[in-house]
């Protein structure tokens, strides 16, 4: 019983980031073009998502930079969205597809999107860096303002002669470091 619920809630979830990606995709375009000059609709989250505060819309200037990866991620979750591959909560390779997406769709949200009984970090930035081998310049968080707590990790087998590896890079930290 629980493994049925929690493909439901995945099943759900997936659903809800492919379409969402989509609508911020498009709704992106057409205001680029300047056929749409509305205001971008609030987020809705259904059943399987904890509620978020109401009022929630996409940010066109956190979208713009990430489009071309949020469009990349949408199309790995095609066939699962389309109900053409079975969803398996055991994938892991799955749930990092979806994860993935979801925390490209949180970014231009601004809006953490939780899954029910789902337990994440409260807020803030977390970033792994994992490499065999550092040649160049190799950074977990790079950014201008990070507001809320702020978690780096690198694993790295060799950093190279030349090589850089930075945990946190930001200008201005307001909140807490680790």
């Amino acid at each position: 019983m629980i493994d049925e619920i929690l493909e439901a809630v995945l099943s759900e979830g997936i659903k809800l980031l492919y379409a969402q990606a989509g609508d911020a995709l498009k709704r992106w375009r057409d205001r680029r073009a300047g056929a749409a000059t509305d205001p971008a609709p609030p987020l809705a989250l259904p059943s399987a998502f904890q509620e978020s505060p109401s009022g929630v819309a996409v940010d066109d200037d956190l979208l713009a930079p990430l489009a071309e990866t949020i469009r990349e991620k949408r199309k790995e979750l095609a066939d699962y969205a389309d109900g053409i591959e079975p969803v398996n909560p055991g994938d892991l390779a799955l749930r990092a597809k979806v994860d993935a997406l979801r925390r490209l769709m949180e970014g231009i949200y601004g809006q953490p999107l939780t899954f029910q009984g789902e337990q994440r970090p409260d807020g803030g930035v977390h970033a792994l860096v994992s490499v065999d081998r550092v040649l160049g310049d190799v950074a977990a968080i790079r950014a201008r303002l990070v507001e809320g707590s702020v978690t780096a990790e690198a694993r790295v087998g060799t950093v190279e002669s030349g090589g850089r590896l930075t945990g946190i890079e930001a200008d201005t930290v307001r909140g807490s470091t680790r």
